[in-house]
């Protein structure tokens, strides 16, 4: 068979004159056979009510196809020969979905079969019909190029769908999770915020955290730290945990309301233990620092060590941190080398910083600067600004690494573009220099002044002898 397979397509009564009655399910049917033709489906058409001795033909349709496309216009009386048409494929068993412009005795006889969904055009227009219908197309061809097991996984899928579009709140959160998942066939955050929408505005709390989320990191649409605020105290009073956290989140980094870190201590207090390492953390990071509270090295511990038993990468390593301490009476460099390297193993881009910096100078393990160079590297494909900074000196200096000024230069500017002070401030001492960038004293001299207003030291250096050597 066909890799795309067949698609048993009914279409309404063409022979029907009245426009009022036609309403727009024919240019719905038209358009979306004509993607199917574009997404390379084969489709086998039945125009019009077949004769009785066609019937052995549309159960071979049938039994053929893997999907069942059937259009349905409401206030026709069917007669035997399309009730026999559509009983014959709906009976064969197969995943079918119904379009329809309304409810008519053919849709109300067959919306309880657990493998028939249907999509009502009613009301709706037909961009939202067809764009969900190709959702529908792209993870069947998903699942049926896959493993042979996942066709199952396609027939569950037409049914979230169309129990999403006939406003199950439950699936539209779960399909909505679906386009924000980036491995998913389907990933479009923006057709997420629809449908997390349409759930905000049944009420259903999960959508309401993950939609305060999407305007929150500006996923799917504009950021709006303010809605998101807002979404999340919603959630919050009604005792939701992922709210309460994100609450807290949102005090503690000023996000749509002013910062207050008291508040933020409440709410990451109150949305612990329940499966929730950000809370932990992030309480742990209140207790380091003395953010809504005095400072606790041993809370701050015992938070930490909390969070990394759910697998929490970033706790591993504020772990590293605290063993790196000299003020704490369990100091250990050997498990704070031991924590960076689980953190790293984990993908966190500043555990690869850190465990870069022990590789480097020797702390909890042996020096070995080409080690260290690899773990910059590493973590620079997490975008980790500290990582891209010291790569750069690495490249420059040639530290684990043969020298190549092109690609310090390149480090740098990254590291620059992002307010960087140390690569705002060595990106000038290469335009001072010429390495790896043309000999521009002007631009060098800016990057010097831009360094030093952010507080990096060795750039005041460097202004003063730009100023006394012109």
């Amino acid at each position: 068979m066909d890799k795309k397979g067949y698609i048993y397509v009914i279409r309404s009564n063409n022979n029907i004159n009245s426009e009022n009655i036609k309403g727009n399910i024919f240019e719905t049917e038209e358009k979306i056979i004509s993607m199917l033709s574009r997404y390379g489906f084969h489709t086998i058409l039945s125009d019009s009510a077949p004769e009785d001795s066609e019937n052995e033909k549309i159960k071979n349709f049938a039994s053929k196809c893997e999907i069942l496309l059937i259009f349905l216009i409401s206030g026709i009386t069917y007669g035997k020969r399309e009730s026999y048409a559509l009983q014959m494929a709906l009976q064969s068993g197969k995943n079918a979905v119904i379009i329809c412009d309304g409810n008519n005795e053919l849709t109300d006889r067959y919306i309880n079969m657990p493998h028939v969904k249907i999509l009502n055009t009613k009301n709706n227009s037909f961009d939202l019909i067809s764009d969900l219908f190709i959702d529908i197309l792209c993870r069947y061809d998903t699942c049926l190029s896959a493993d042979e097991c996942l066709k199952d996984e396609f027939g569950n899928y037409i049914k979230l769908a169309a129990e999403a579009w006939n406003r199950n709140s439950d699936s539209q959160f779960l399909l909505a999770l679906d386009y924000l998942n980036e491995n998913s066939s389907i990933y479009r955050a923006s057709r997420a915020v629809f449908w997390l929408t349409l759930g905000v505005e049944q009420g259903n709390i999960k959508a309401i955290v993950e939609l305060g989320k999407c305007c929150l990191f500006g996923k799917g649409c504009s950021i709006n730290e303010k809605k998101a605020y807002l979404l999340f105290c919603e959630a919050a009073e009604q005792g939701d945990i992922s709210g309460i956290y994100y609450k807290g989140y949102c005090c503690f980094y000023g996000k749509g309301v002013t910062a207050d870190y008291s508040e933020a201590l409440n709410c990451f207090q109150n949305s612990v233990n329940n499966n929730m390492p950000e809370a932990e953390y992030m309480l742990g990071i209140c207790f380091k620092n003395g953010f809504g509270t005095e400072p606790d090295i041993n809370k701050a511990y015992y938070y930490f060590k909390k969070a990394t038993s759910y697998g929490y990468a970033p706790a591993y390593t504020e772990l590293g941190n605290i063993y790196s301490d000299e003020s704490f009476e369990n100091y250990n460099p050997f498990y704070a080398f031991r924590s960076f390297k689980k953190a790293s193993s984990l993908s966190d881009g500043e555990g690869y910083f850190r465990l870069g910096l022990c590789r480097f100078t020797g702390f909890g393990c042996v020096i070995d600067k080409k080690e260290a160079c690899k773990c910059f590297y590493k973590g620079t494909g997490l975008k980790n600004l500290e990582c891209l900074y010291y790569l750069g000196m690495c490249y420059e200096y040639g530290i684990g690494c043969d020298i190549d000024y092109d690609k310090a230069v390149s480090c740098y500017k990254t590291a620059a573009y992002h307010n960087h002070p140390g690569a705002l401030n060595n990106l000038g001492g290469c335009c001072l220099y010429g390495k790896g960038t043309d000999y521009n004293p002007d631009a060098a001299f800016r990057l010097f002044s831009k360094a030093q207003e952010l507080g990096n030291s060795d750039a005041c250096c460097r202004l003063g002898m730009c100023y006394k050597y012109g």
